[in-house]
């Protein structure tokens, strides 16, 4: 009989942490008067590292839950003629990691002035105009239940006192799946100064004498930032 032959359609992992697959079809070697679609084969497939083999027995074969490696696919018909090998590479993208470059709090209670820069590498990121691209999703976090909240801020200098955290996701990410295709970095606090203003309670004043310039006045400040400018 003739040798077999044999194609093989492998789908990579989307996402770090998925698995990879392989549908593999075999056509020709012995016929024993039988139909391609009646042809039964031995698929073997072959780690290359590990010497461990998965076979499927059948007219094709689907092969799932391929860890990341280097592997040899065979097809063997009835009459134990093998076909050619071929040679798979199996690899899922790296993971996404998102960093905190830098941060910098809000400058006075109250104000909006706070800032938060990220880098994010690895996943499989949408390319635009050959620069990758990620999604994000900012979140802030309720201290009622202390759960994060979704949220979009103005800018990523524009940030109110807070918690907050982002999550990545890049171009394989799938809403049915969320586990996967995406990183999220947390607890990033963003503070401010406490309020400003004067201590009513420790304001004392002594008026001055008749015609004198020895009044005084004292009085202190609570919250802000020290190193006070006083005008009077």
């Amino acid at each position: 009989p003739t040798k077999p032959t044999i194609a093989a359609t492998p789908t990579q992992s989307k996402c770090n942490g998925l698995l990879g697959s392989l549908e593999a079809v075999a056509a020709g070697g012995a016929i024993f008067n039988q139909n391609q679609s009646e042809r039964v084969y031995i698929y073997k497939l072959k780690n290359k590292t590990s010497g461990i083999t998965t076979t499927i027995s059948g007219n094709t074969a689907s092969f799932s839950n391929i860890a990341d490696g280097s592997y040899n696919l065979t097809a063997t018909d009835v009459s134990g003629v093998d076909s050619d090998i071929i040679d798979l590479e199996f690899r899922q993208p790296t993971p996404i990691v998102v960093s905190l470059v830098s941060k910098s709090n809000v400058k006075c209670f109250g104000d909006q002035d706070g800032a938060i820069a990220i880098s994010v590498s690895g996943g499989t990121p949408f390319m635009v105009d050959g620069n990758p691209k990620y999604n994000y999703q900012w979140k802030r976090k309720n201290t009622t239940n202390n759960n994060y909240e979704n949220f979009t801020p103005k800018s990523l200098n524009a940030f109110t006192a807070g918690i907050y955290a982002v999550e990545v996701r890049d171009a394989n990410y799938d809403a049915g799946n969320t586990a996967y295709c995406m990183s999220i970095l947390e607890n990033i606090e963003i503070t401010q100064p406490d309020d400003f203003g004067f201590d009513i309670d420790k304001i004392t004043y002594t008026n001055p004498t008749a015609n004198g310039n020895d009044g005084k006045l004292h009085f202190e400040i609570t919250g802000g930032k020290s190193n006070y400018e006083y005008k009077f």
